[in-house]
């Protein structure tokens, strides 16, 4: 299991998600994270109090224990987002997080260990019921209404399909933004991959803070 990207909401969300995740399955934990910049939109400031932890490192050691943990300075892409796009978020969300998800990723890669089923899940995910993990060979198990743009929020499948899932996501934040959307890029990869997208009705949402 990978958590990836900005450490949102750590305390107010790991309680359902180990009771209803890392409990219901045989579950190793690795992160890929980062120490957030100066950002001129407050929702993601770490120590603003819409996000509820300014001592995010702890929280995460407390209550995930990782198997591995990579934190670094955010990576941003500047230079990569064409100038009718150069609004903050567009930058923040989609680059910054498909950077993440390809680091996590090399975080088990480089642990040479074997896992039935990888998943790829955000730190501020509520989760109100048990997921039990399947390993269909070449499918991407997504939440129904969380299966836009790259498929985020919490995605599982079998190691193959998930290392796939994991370096296009890498390949894509790279890549100048003027001549397609995300959505465009992934699904034409995932169509010459041959992947199938199995959709799920998961009672769990992102938190939003109170």
């Amino acid at each position: 299991m990978i958590f990836y990207g900005q450490p949102r909401f750590v305390l107010q969300c790991w309680h359902s998600i180990q009771n209803h995740i890392i409990d219901c399955n045989d579950t190793e934990i690795y992160i890929h994270t980062w120490i957030p910049n100066t950002l001129p939109d407050k929702r993601y400031q770490i120590a603003d109090n819409h996000v509820g932890d300014s001592n995010f490192i702890e929280s995460i050691f407390k209550c995930y224990k990782p198997q591995a943990i990579k934190i670094e300075q955010q990576k941003t892409f500047p230079d990569l987002v064409p100038p009718e796009h150069k609004h903050y978020s567009y930058n923040f969300i989609l680059q910054s997080m498909m950077y993440s998800i390809r680091e996590g990723w090399y975080l088990i890669d480089r642990s040479l260990h074997h896992y039935d089923c990888i998943c790829f899940i955000r730190f501020d995910q509520i989760v109100w019921q048990p997921i039990i993990f399947t390993n269909e060979s070449d499918t991407i198990h997504c939440q129904e209404n969380h299966c836009n743009r790259f498929k985020d929020h919490l995605v599982y499948g079998d190691p193959r399909v998930m290392a796939w899932y994991a370096n296009t996501l890498g390949f894509m934040c790279r890549l100048p933004k003027d001549n397609f959307t995300p959505e465009e890029v992934f699904e034409s990869n995932l169509n010459d991959y041959g992947a199938k997208i199995q959709k799920h009705v998961w009672n769990n949402s992102i938190y939003r803070g109170q």
